[in-house]
């Protein structure tokens, strides 16, 4: 973790009370983390009003030209453009269009590695902003679209799916929801952060909509010509003692049953970049990285390409979407699987955040580990899920979701 002094904190901490006064905002952060070799800032926020100019659909995303910033989110239904094959038969939980893209009026970004503060657009005035209790009032019971007994039921059909062929690993998730009232959602994720510090924390809000997600996964990043995804599949609980804390991260490296899931994401990226990508331009400059966060160790690959010259920002874009750690492969197969087998569309669930900057790079996270709260309808949903293989025991494939959503629990005050 890299040290926050108290001082940058404090700033950080007025920077998100100032940020989440508007109707639009993206405030992306690193957390202090320093896992993540690739980002360009330790944070970056953008806001805008009301007015503000806003795209909510594919197409105007793909007019729009280089020499402007501009934060937003693609929900995992945004598959459905990308392949008319695709359908999702029922509702999120908390509905959001396909995608919601703003044009922020000021952008506030610290570059990785300096403590400086750049500021483009209007001048913003944080000063004297702090930030408030969340105020969470629980208004009725947490519940799932998954009892115990029919996830561990659909594990085993979703076997039988891998033991025909139909692919070799699918993602499953269950949504948890909660009515609830939360009078300052910036708080709970400014909680959340704390109790769980990620490379890709988001929050966002789109209104009355409002991520709150501390994710550890980038999706895809373009630089320059490099795109980068980070894939993660394998997981393990971290322990209190150091010894038993280097065992199960051990444990974690040289499990061949999460070596085989993380490696068939890696092929799945590797075969989506390669659309996109020079000739011999796909490489893997790492395989199987163990990284480590406040809950949870994770098994993390890197897979880098070289943007072909013809090839633009959106199409690449397009070509990897959704995230495969969120589907299993093949990718066509398993999302029609999920769709047929999981109760409610993902919505901004296994979607993505992020910008597009001036100079025609982007930076897109995975939306994991995450709350939406929808003020409007006053409930927080929230996913856990993970990946199933022929080996997967069906028990401790529903556990680990479990694990997964222990810093949500935490700051919810669920046991």
């Amino acid at each position: 973790m890299r040290r926050i002094s108290p001082a940058e904190d404090a700033r950080k901490k007025s920077l998100l009370a100032w940020a989440a006064q508007f109707p639009y905002c993206t405030y992306l952060d690193s957390c202090g983390t320093d896992v993540d070799r690739y980002s360009q800032y330790n944070f970056i926020i953008a806001v805008a009003n009301a007015e503000a100019p806003v795209v909510e659909s594919w197409a105007a995303l793909g007019q729009m030209e280089l020499g402007e910033w501009w934060f937003g989110a693609l929900t995992y239904d945004l598959k459905n453009e990308f392949e008319p094959q695709l359908h999702t038969s029922s509702p999120a939980a908390v509905p959001f269009p396909s995608l919601r893209f703003f044009r922020p009026h000021t952008i506030i970004y610290q570059p990785k590695g300096s403590q400086e503060l750049i500021v483009e657009g209007k001048t913003p005035n944080w000063e004297g902003s702090q930030l408030k209790e969340a105020g969470v009032e629980a208004k009725g019971k947490l519940t799932s679209n998954f009892s115990k007994a029919q996830y561990l039921e659909t594990i085993q059909r979703l076997r039988e799916h891998i033991r025909e062929g139909d692919c070799y690993e699918i993602n499953l998730a269950q949504n948890f929801t909660v009515p609830a009232r939360v009078a300052h959602p910036e708080s709970l994720w400014r909680r959340l952060t704390e109790v769980s510090p990620t490379p890709f924390a988001v929050y966002g809000r789109w209104q009355d909509v409002h991520l709150l997600c501390a994710s550890p996964e980038r999706f895809l990043q373009l630089q320059e010509d490099t795109l980068t995804t980070q894939p993660i599949k394998g997981t393990s609980p971290r322990a209190r003692q150091r010894a038993r804390d280097r065992e199960l991260a051990r444990e974690l490296r040289q499990s061949i049953k999460e070596q085989a899931e993380n490696v068939m994401i890696v092929d799945l990226s590797r075969h989506d970049l390669y659309q996109s990508a020079v000739v011999n331009g796909v490489t893997v400059p790492h395989l199987f990285e163990v990284q480590s966060f406040a809950k949870v160790h994770h098994l993390v690959s890197t897979v880098q390409a070289t943007k072909r010259p013809d090839v633009g920002r959106f199409q690449a874009l397009a070509r990897m979407f959704p995230p495969g750690s969120m589907t299993g492969a093949p990718k066509f197969k398993t999302c029609q699987l999920i769709d047929g087998y999981e109760p409610a569309a993902r919505g901004l669930y296994s979607g993505s955040v992020g910008y597009f900057d001036p100079r025609g790079n982007f930076d897109f996270n995975v939306v994991i580990r995450s709350m939406v709260y929808d003020a409007s309808q006053e409930v927080i949903s929230y996913h856990m899920g993970g990946a199933i293989t022929w080996d997967s025991d069906p028990a401790r494939e529903y556990e680990e979701t479990l694990v997964k959503a222990r810093a949500i629990r935490q700051v919810l005050g669920e046991q």
